[in-house]
């Protein structure tokens, strides 16, 4: 029995996706290992369907990708809306306004990819087991939900996803960005570091290509959002 009544057999269980084809492949094989055919490859957002797609909507889905830019966001929002479904969300993106953005378009939870396989079947059994669209965890997992949201209803996509990959900043970058946001020039900040102005300049436009930004201004913006999420109660600070 699911929360729908019987199981029907010819069914697949479990809907995964990724932007990485192969991943969901991957994935796909290793959840249908204890009941062949169990999890099926759907296609992501703007990708060409498979000869494996599959009429039948699972009542539960995984989908994985890095949330690193603007675009892959997007399309993660458009496969979670998909109706019938049920979706956790898996990412190396951190916690924060980019997690608020799918579990706004749909997304029931959220789980970081360092998650083991055994960890997201456990998080799939729980969804397929509960009333259709139910949250799962306790009121801390709630809490952390609501947090989130919040986050990314006071910003932007643009700032959110830069948040997000703070954590390819070097430690040098990111020293400068945060004696940027704390208000001081590029002068002020050469003299911290003892460099040169052209040293601290390059930094700079380093920065903004790894956040994907066109101005310091964004850049700053990103690392305020960053440290607000790194604030967050369970929150694991960036690496610096």
């Amino acid at each position: 029995m699911t929360r729908d009544g019987p199981r029907d057999a010819a069914r697949p269980a479990i809907a995964v996706t990724s932007d990485q084809r192969l991943v969901a492949e991957a994935v796909a094989v290793a959840l249908s290992s204890a009941r062949p055919g169990s999890a099926v490859v759907v296609p992501w957002p703007g990708v060409r369907p498979g000869v494996d797609r599959s009429a039948a909507r699972p009542p539960v889905g995984l989908l994985m990708s890095d949330l690193d830019a603007v675009a892959t966001v997007q399309a993660a929002q458009l496969a979670l809306a998909r109706a019938g479904t049920d979706w956790l969300a898996m990412t190396a993106a951190p916690p924060g306004a980019v997690w608020g953005a799918v579990l706004e378009a749909g997304a029931i939870d959220v789980v970081p990819s360092s998650a083991g396989l055994l960890t997201v079947a456990g998080r799939l059994a729980t969804l397929a087991d509960g009333p259709r669209g139910s949250r799962t965890g306790d009121a801390a997992t709630g809490a952390g939900h609501a947090a989130y949201l919040d986050l990314w209803h006071g910003t932007t996509l643009a700032t959110a996803v830069a948040a997000g990959r703070l954590p390819l900043l070097s430690a040098p970058e990111r020293a400068v960005l945060e004696e940027l946001a704390a208000g001081r020039t590029p002068r002020e900040v050469r003299r911290t570091h003892a460099g040169t102005h052209p040293e601290v300049a390059a930094l700079v436009r380093r920065i903004m290509r790894r956040l994907a930004v066109a101005t310091p201004d964004e850049a700053v913006s990103a690392l305020r959002l960053a440290v607000r999420a790194e604030a967050l109660p369970g929150a694991s600070p960036a690496p610096r």
